[in-house]
């Protein structure tokens, strides 16, 4: 069971320091008024518009896109000046520098690099589509998120899946260009046809 977030995010940098962000931009926008100012709310409203652009660019040509590459992608948006257009070589920190003068703000919004595992000061820019996607929704997994896990392993099992947790997998095994299973610390070798791994 799932349940619809109001409250994205909550921030905080001292006890007088917080800051919510909500499912609803102009809630969060009064927020953000009321922590940083003015200025602040037209940065983030900017900040918005920018995201769904870069979001809306890359959709089709990159996440959806079965296998992306540098030269492909350029073609799916409409040429270089497209590609150029949403900043792919500047780093998330700097053009959020554009939006935010409040470094407090800067930081928040500089989280959506670190969800895979990245520093805003290195990543990419074009990670700021994230800010459009969390606007369409999170969802909240009523229990935890480990219910996710034991409902997707229950299906699994109803399938005739076996588990063997707490293996350690040393290899993913490829044959003729193709995944052959994995390679266990022990030596043992599991035939796969596929292998669906959860790694950086």
């Amino acid at each position: 069971e799932m349940t619809r977030a109001q409250v994205l995010a909550r921030h905080a940098w001292s006890e007088s320091e917080r800051l919510d962000l909500f499912a609803d931009p102009d809630r969060t926008a009064d927020a953000i008024g009321d922590f940083a100012g003015a200025a602040a709310v037209r940065g983030f409203q900017a900040f918005c518009r920018r995201a769904g652009e870069v979001y809306k660019t890359l959709l089709k040509s990159f996440i959806c896109a079965p296998r992306p590459n540098p030269l492909g992608l350029m073609l799916r948006v409409g040429g270089l000046g497209e590609l150029l257009r949403i900043k792919p070589y500047s780093t998330l920190w700097d053009e959020l520098g554009g939006f935010f003068a409040d470094s407090r703000l800067r930081q928040l919004f500089g989280r959506y690099a670190t969800y895979c595992g990245a520093s805003p000061l290195r990543a990419p820019a074009t990670l700021m589509l994230v800010a459009h996607v969390e606007l369409a929704g999170v969802w909240r997994v009523t229990g935890g998120m480990q219910r996710l896990a034991e409902a997707m392993a229950g299906l699994a099992a109803e399938r005739g899946a076996r588990f063997r947790l707490g293996e350690t997998v040393t290899d993913v095994v490829l044959e003729r260009g193709r995944v052959a299973g994995v390679m266990l610390a022990s030596g043992e070798r599991l035939p796969a046809r596929a292998v669906v791994v959860n790694a950086d």
